[in-house]
């Protein structure tokens, strides 16, 4: 980590830096009080350090993750004659990460970097998406296929880039 964080800040070409983890493994309600202390300042250590080199910090927020892959749900389905649909890992995305929530909103309220939440392109018409017009949208349970990425990064580019001008090659 410690290379990677001398690299970028000697680094004057990068200008913005896009940090993503699976948060909720984390910050979830089974760690300790003192692990999850350990990961907030950790973050704010990074964000403060990459500011100071004068980068912009964007902290990206959760996926929802599934109990099975999409793959592995078809393969099963064919296997069984079946037609069973995946559900979410944990049940309820929004009370599952609220933590993920809490630390990646603090963080941006510190101003040393700003918060992009992931999951709307994954919900549509009260549903939540493993795939999206017959494309699948992840590789497995919680890794995203290129489509899926492609889609999420459409759908979340004025955030990241405002009055920036789109056009089709864009």
């Amino acid at each position: 980590m410690e290379l990677i964080l001398d690299w970028l800040e000697n680094t004057p070409q990068v200008k913005t830096v896009f940090i993503h983890n699976r948060w909720i493994e984390l910050v979830n309600n089974h760690r300790d009080t003192r692990l999850k202390q350990l990961v907030a300042d950790g973050l704010r250590h990074t964000c403060a350090r990459l500011r100071k080199a004068g980068k912009q910090i964007v902290l990206l927020g959760p996926v929802p993750e599934w109990t099975f892959g999409p793959r592995k749900l078809m393969r099963r389905n064919a296997l069984l004659n079946a037609n069973r649909t995946d559900r979410l890992l944990g049940g309820d995305f929004n009370t599952r990460q609220r933590p993920v929530f809490a630390l990646l909103e603090h963080m941006e309220s510190t101003g040393l970097c700003r918060f992009i939440p992931l999951h709307g392109t994954f919900h549509k018409n009260g549903r939540w998406l493993a795939e999206d017009g017959g494309q699948l949208m992840y590789c497995d349970d919680n890794h995203l296929s290129p489509y899926g990425s492609r889609k999420m990064v459409g759908d979340i580019i004025d955030q990241l880039f405002p009055g920036m001008e789109r056009t089709a090659a864009n």
